[in-house]
């Protein structure tokens, strides 16, 4: 609720001052871009109000929705749908009356996040904050490898158009020691967020894979072909070197290197882009769903 608080700074601060050294904390806020025509609308209605009721008011912004010329923003910006007739009184209120509301870009946030000594750990879901997925087949996508990450998310926010609200985590600069598990590392243990492991890899075959949209791109992101059998044998509680090993035993023919390169594309996938697999150094307990 930090974009709806009258001083987000404050508000951010005082979370970031209760933080342990070696913290975090995730957080959402709305994104300025993909509500683009929704703001407008609510400058319009401030222009306009005399002071009624709220009940007056749902019913005069209502009107005034239903006689918006076919230009404006709020009808041309897909993020917000095409049925605005039927959304109910509270989201009216939420989205065009509410009494304290700001949005944010990439670089407020970054910004936002240095007033209080954090930074951005991560962008979620990260792959959508990469303008490369963008760009790809364009001459302009050499030239992102060469922008700091602050300036990929930026540049990536632009050419979306579409990002509505912005869900990320922040820890302290302080906190030089801390690093996220790694891929490559034999000890980190990959767990599913919100899916049971057997079930999702019964649904799996060799060649397909999964789709996402990111700025009005469909992508497709196909499978390789352990990549099944690895995700069987997450359970929370088995590290890397327990899943190769587990594969070895059934029969599969995969050094250590060849077993990296299949579960690196795969956390390419699921991590990057669809934020649905993540590592971990402690095992959860048994039967916990992240």
């Amino acid at each position: 609720m930090l974009h709806h608080l009258p001083d987000p700074d404050l508000g951010l601060a005082k979370l970031a001052s209760v933080l342990s050294p070696e913290g975090g904390i995730g957080i959402m806020v709305y994104g300025e871009y993909g509500r683009t025509g929704l703001y407008q609308l609510q400058q319009s209605l401030r222009l306009l109000d005399r002071g009624e009721t709220l009940a007056e008011k749902l019913v005069f912004t209502r009107d005034l929705i239903g006689h918006l010329p076919a230009n404006n923003w709020l009808l041309k910006n897909p993020v917000l749908g095409d049925d605005h007739d039927n959304l109910s009184d509270s989201e009216v209120v939420d989205r065009y009356l509410h009494s304290q509301d700001r949005a944010y870009t990439v670089p407020q946030i970054n910004t936002w996040a240095d007033s209080c000594d954090c930074q951005v750990e991560t962008f979620v879901p990260p792959g959508r904050y990469d303008a490369r997925i963008y760009l790809i087949g364009s001459d302009a996508a050499a030239r992102v490898a060469g922008l700091a990450p602050a300036r990929n998310a930026e540049l990536a926010e632009l050419l979306a158009g579409d990002m509505h609200k912005h869900t990320f985590y922040l820890r302290p600069k302080a906190d030089t020691k801390s690093a996220l598990p790694s891929p490559t590392d034999p000890a980190s243990i990959p767990v599913l967020r919100n899916r049971d492991a057997a079930g999702l890899a019964a649904k799996l075959q060799p060649g397909l894979g999964f789709q996402e949209a990111h700025g009005g791109l469909e992508l497709e992101f196909p499978l390789n072909e352990y990549a099944a059998p690895i995700i069987a044998l997450m359970n929370g509680q088995r590290t890397l070197h327990d899943i190769h090993v587990a594969l070895e035993q059934g029969g599969a023919e995969l050094t250590w290197v060849e077993f990296l390169n299949e579960f690196g594309y795969l956390y390419e996938v699921m991590h990057r882009h669809l934020y649905r697999l993540f590592l971990i150094r402690t095992p959860l307990p048994e039967g916990v769903i992240i």
